[in-house]
C-alpha cells in the first residue's frame, strides 16, 4: 500500500510538473509578444536623445572652460609685455644714470 500511494504521488507530481513547465512556456511567450518592436525603437531613439543632451552640454562646458584659459592666457601675456615693458623703462633710466655720471 505504501509503495502504490508513493508511485501515486509521484505521478501527481510528474503532472504538476508538467504543467507548471507548460505555464511558465506560456508565461514566456505572452511576454515575447509584449515586447514589441516599436516600443524598443521608442526607447532607443530616447536614450539616443539624452545622450545627445549630454553631448551638447558637455560641448558648452569644453567651451566656456576654453574662454576662460584663453582669457587667462592673454592676462599674463599683457601682464609679461607690461612687466617687459616697465622693464626696458628701467633700463633706459639707468642708462640715462649712467651716462649722466
Amino acid at each position: 500500500p505504501q509503495l502504490s500511494e508513493m508511485l501515486g504521488a509521484l505521478k501527481v507530481l510528474k503532472t504538476e510538473n508538467a504543467n507548471l513547465a507548460r505555464d511558465f512556456e506560456k508565461a514566456e511567450a505572452e511576454l515575447g509578444k509584449m515586447a514589441n518592436p516599436e516600443r524598443e525603437a521608442y526607447m532607443h531613439k530616447y536614450a539616443l536623445g539624452k545622450l545627445h543632451e549630454e553631448f551638447d552640454r558637455y560641448k558648452v562646458e569644453v567651451a566656456e572652460q576654453q574662454h576662460k584659459e584663453a582669457q587667462e592666457m592673454r592676462r599674463l601675456q599683457e601682464n609679461l609685455a607690461n612687466r617687459a615693458a616697465s622693464d626696458d623703462a628701467a633700463k633706459a633710466a639707468l642708462r640715462a644714470e649712467v651716462k649722466d655720471l
